[in-house]
């Protein structure tokens, strides 16, 4: 019921802000796919193991980052329309447990290699949110994480620059790559924003919520 009466607020914020008009038949499947990919996530264990969905015992085991440091997964994505991208962070600890996570929805942004880098500066605000000083940010872009370490220049190089000076403000900061089969929560994250986000910066903390497609 939930996900519906969301489903039906988001068509029709769309239909009166940006004039995207939803046939009840898109609606509805939007509500199918949703709810099952609700049920398909499961919540973490607290023993240090990987967040998994259901049946998907074949995706490799979640790198556990060192004892009294996060985990920030990010990730870019742009919508089917090419209209606007997004950069998604999902943080955990070393027990991982959701700490929280957050997306930049940006208009007429939407060069991988650019969200990617934004991605990264989005895992370093959320380490800001969070009050955390030792954080482990993992990206599935092996360019981007080169150019950051390598502080190459580029049509990314000022976000780039950006994201060096605010990870040499953290007592610890390893920005490191992971390919995207350890991804899926920030990728879905992504995904997410891009199709049923306004612009902006959206965070949650705490806990996951329906619209993070967790559980």
């Amino acid at each position: 019921m939930v996900v519906t009466l969301w489903s039906i607020w988001s068509a029709r914020r769309k239909a009166i802000h940006e004039g995207i008009l939803q046939s009840p038949h898109a609606i509805h499947s939007f509500v199918l796919n949703l709810i099952a990919e609700l049920e398909a996530l499961r919540r973490p264990d607290t023993d240090k193991a990987a967040p998994s969905r259901a049946g998907a015992s074949s995706r490799p085991p979640w790198k556990v980052p060192p004892d009294g440091v996060v985990k920030i997964h990010v990730d870019g994505g742009f919508s089917r329309t090419g209209e606007k991208g997004a950069a998604a962070a999902v943080c955990r600890d070393c027990s991982g447990t959701f700490l929280g996570s957050s997306a930049l929805v940006v208009y007429g942004i939407t060069d991988p290699a650019i969200l990617e880098a934004l991605a990264c500066r989005e895992g370093l605000s959320l380490a800001l949110d969070l009050g955390v000083d030792k954080v482990v940010i993992a990206c599935d872009s092996k360019t981007v994480v080169s150019d950051i370490r390598m502080g190459t220049e580029g049509r990314h190089s000022i976000i780039v620059k950006e994201i060096v000076t605010r990870a040499n403000e953290l007592a610890v900061c390893d920005i490191t790559f992971e390919g995207r089969a350890l991804n899926w929560e920030d990728h879905s994250l992504a995904k997410f924003s891009t199709s049923s986000l306004d612009s902006g910066r959206h965070v949650w903390l705490g806990f996951p919520t329906i619209p993070l497609l967790f559980l």
